[in-house]
């Protein structure tokens, strides 16, 4: 999962108000190995947009074939969206140090709902921001790959393990937030319409609004 997913996450599930049993440690590290991951990926394809030759992805150093030279120009553009991507990821995650969203202390409570019901609620709302926040760079950055992985196949090309494994994990939700997308859809629709209106559209806080919560 993406670096600034992945802290979500940590914040979410290793709150002191979270129902939720897992290894914090643990996941402090994968998300600081995400950090790495995301560098990586930096700057191999900064590499590649400058036009340095990536034999892995088979582009041959010395007499390139018609084949080499279309696929070497659709891993540019993976490049472009992907250096894209990035700089809108940046741009969301500058956008949670705006003032963080204020819950109205007996509005949640007027709800009934189970605490960790809510903590997933914001959870969710949290990602579903994020995500949108990013969504036309991530769209376009999710048509590049696939064009690049339909090129690969039909030069009977290995499949890239970089690109399949890393990049996709970049662009495509993970299972974890599906799973909160439908238990988001069981909480009453009174409830979804409050937090929605509470919390907005753009990329928040989430530790912040946790906070308030606790204090509830």
């Amino acid at each position: 999962m993406p670096s600034s997913t992945c802290w979500e996450l940590f914040q979410l599930e290793c709150s002191p108000l979270s129902s939720l049993k897992v290894t914090c440690p643990r996941l402090q590290t994968e998300c600081w190995q995400g950090l790495y991951e995301v560098a990586t990926i930096k700057t191999v394809f900064m590499l590649a947009a400058a036009g340095t030759v990536l034999t892995s992805w088979g582009v041959m150093a010395d007499e390139p074939s018609v084949r080499d030279a279309v696929v070497a120009a659709m891993q540019k553009e993976v490049a472009i969206r992907m250096s894209a991507f990035g700089d809108r990821l940046d741009a969301c995650r500058a956008l949670k140090h705006r003032p963080v969203p204020r819950l109205d202390v007996a509005t949640p409570k007027s709800f009934q709902l189970p605490r960790e019901i809510l903590i997933d609620a914001i959870g969710y709302l949290s990602f579903r921001n994020r995500d949108a926040c990013d969504r036309s760079e991530r769209l376009e950055l999710a048509y590049a790959l696939g064009a690049l992985a339909a090129l690969r196949r039909e030069y009977v090309l290995e499949p890239d393990p970089f690109a399949r494994d890393t990049l996709t994990q970049a662009v495509y939700p993970d299972t974890r937030r599906q799973e909160m997308k439908l238990k988001y859809e069981r909480v009453p629709e009174n409830a979804r319409a409050y937090l929605e209106r509470a919390l907005g559209q753009e990329p928040f806080d989430l530790a912040g609004v946790l906070e308030q919560v606790d204090m509830q």
